[in-house]
This record gives structure tokens, C-alpha cells and sequence, in this order.
């Protein structure tokens, strides 16, 4: 005899452990969170807040329609958009790293980002703006503590008598774009008015001397860094380079995709700034040799 059953029963997860699935699956791919968003309005409370925690800003309106990474990426037209129509308190909890990635940007547009954005912890500015009018809004950055700016819009934030409200609280500065030399020497009586930095670093390698000594002197740095991406053309340390003796100092070879460390940075720590706090301390416990500074991104030989 055939029993014929009825299937009634509903599968019904607990809150708690189906918003924890929805938030890894966001986080795993924060591309896939406006699809995400489509499936309850639950869901879209749950995991919204996550689509802005990392903001990549294009002008281009055709990456929008792509992804770096597994992030999405924004025009600043659309991002303002979406400002508009939502409480500040969402953004300002919401967001905490902006990825200023390709321009031109209008600098009223980025002013307007980063007033409302205002909790953001790690700020990446690709490139500096036409104008500088933008530069304001950085003071309402309270919470910034990494910081990629380029040398010019540095130098306009960093004053001789003091320094921008911004760079207050300043931990991680790598400051771009610093093959535009002579300028390094301005640098030099920026950074004692950074009282909290720790970490610094320049695209670039300086055989500037008073630089070199700015940066030995400074007793509150605990690593300094020269960055040299890969396929540019760059002159090696020199003997008479007195940062080379200084054991916070490591020369770093980029060879990994900057857009693609910083994105890992922000979301797992696993940065330059770890690679190379890992490789002075590997050299202080001796498992490097003393006189070593290079180092490459993608090299693991000293971890053993």
C-alpha cells in the first residue's frame, strides 16, 4: 500500500545563526551584497552596513560595473546619493576605510564623502586632487590612523607651527608619490609634529641625508619603510646611506598589487605594515642577519 506524505514543514533557522551565515557570506564577497540585500528585509539590515565598511571611489561610471578584488566599486555621484537618503549616523558607523581609487575627482564631491564618512580609520587618496579644498573635510577625521597620501597634499595638510586636526592621531603615514623630489627635505620638519606616528613610508628610495636623519632621530618611529614597486627602474641603497644601520629600517620590493595589500590589510591585517614588523622583529630575535634590510613581498624564507 502507498502512503502518500505531505511535506508541511517549514525549515526555520534561528535568527542569530542565519544572520551570522548572511554576514560571512557578505564578508567573504562584499561584491555579492546588493544581491544579498534582495533576499529579505532582514537580510538587507543585517548586511547593508557591510557593503560600505570598505568604499572604493571611482569616477568611472563603467567600474561601477565591476569589482576590485571582491569589493565593489562606487562613483562618488552614487555614494552621495545613497548619503542623502540615509541617516548620518549610518554612514558614519558604517564606513571606515575609503579607497580614493581613480579620477579626476571633484574635490566638493570628496569634501562631501569624508564630512558624512567622518568615523573612517584608514584612508588610501590615489592620487592628489586638482584643488585642494577637500583637504578641509580630513580634519573631521577623528578616528584616521593609516593614512596613503601623496607628498604634495601632505605638505599642504602639515604645517611648521603645527599640524592639520587630521593627522593628529596618525599611527600609519606612507606618503606617495615621492620620486617628485627635491622636496624630501620638507618632509623633514613635518614629522616630529606627528606625535603618535609609529610607522612611516615612501614609494620611493631617498638618499636625502637630512631626511634619513629626521627619520634615525625619531625615537616614536618603530618602522620605516621604502617601498619600490616592481618594473621601476630604481637605484640601490648606497654605502653611504645612513638609514640602512638603523634596525627599524627595511626596503620592501612590491611585486603584489598595491590595490590588492591594501585590501587585505583592512580586512585581515595581512599588510606591508605586518610583512615588515614581522621582518624586524625576525631580525632583532636573529633570525636574520643583522645587516639585512630588503626584503620582498612575496618572500617567506625568513619566517622559517
Amino acid at each position: 500500500m502507498e502512503t502518500n506524505l505531505s511535506l508541511t514543514w517549514d525549515p526555520c533557522l534561528p535568527p542569530e545563526l542565519e544572520r551570522t551565515i548572511f554576514k560571512v557570506a557578505a564578508l567573504s564577497r562584499p561584491s555579492t551584497i546588493p544581491t544579498l540585500m534582495l533576499v529579505a528585509n532582514h537580510v538587507k539590515e543585517w548586511v547593508e552596513p557591510l557593503l560600505y565598511r570598505v568604499i572604493i571611489l571611482s569616477s568611472y561610471r563603467s567600474d561601477s560595473h565591476h569589482e576590485l578584488h571582491g569589493f565593489p566599486i562606487i562613483t562618488p555621484a552614487i555614494l552621495l546619493r545613497g548619503i542623502a537618503t540615509k541617516p548620518s549616523q549610518f554612514f558614519q558607523s558604517s564606513v571606515k576605510n575609503i579607497f580614493i581609487y581613480r579620477g579626476p575627482f571633484e574635490s566638493s564631491e570628496i569634501e562631501a564623502i569624508l564630512t558624512a564618512c567622518n568615523c573612517v580609520t584608514n584612508l588610501f587618496e590615489n592620487y592628489a586632487l586638482k584643488s585642494t579644498a577637500h583637504l578641509g573635510a580630513l580634519g573631521s577625521l577623528k578616528q584616521l590612523r593609516r593614512l596613503s597620501i601623496p607628498l604634495i597634499e601632505f605638505l599642504d595638510c602639515c604645517t611648521l607651527d603645527g599640524t592639520h586636526s587630521s593627522l593628529n592621531n596618525i599611527t600609519h603615514l606612507e606618503i606617495l608619490n615621492t620620486w617628485e623630489q627635491p622636496r624630501a627635505e620638507t618632509i623633514c620638519a613635518r614629522l616630529p609634529l606627528l606625535s603618535h606616528l609609529t610607522h612611516f613610508a615612501i614609494n620611493s628610495i631617498s638618499h636625502h641625508l637630512p631626511l634619513q636623519t629626521a627619520l634615525r632621530t625619531n625615537t616614536t618611529l618603530q618602522c620605516i619603510l621604502f617601498l619600490v614597486s616592481v618594473g621601476y627602474q630604481e637605484e640601490e641603497m648606497r654605502s653611504t646611506d645612513l638609514i640602512s644601520d638603523d634596525d627599524r629600517f627595511v626596503c620592501l620590493d612590491q611585486t603584489i598589487d598595491y590595490r590588492l595589500v591594501w585590501l587585505r590589510g583592512v580586512t585581515t591585517g595581512d599588510d606591508f605594515w605586518a610583512l615588515a614588523d614581522g621582518f624586524i622583529a625576525a631580525r632583532r630575535a636573529g633570525k636574520v642577519e643583522r645587516s639585512r634590510y630588503t626584503l620582498s613581498d612575496t618572500e617567506t624564507s625568513w619566517l622559517d
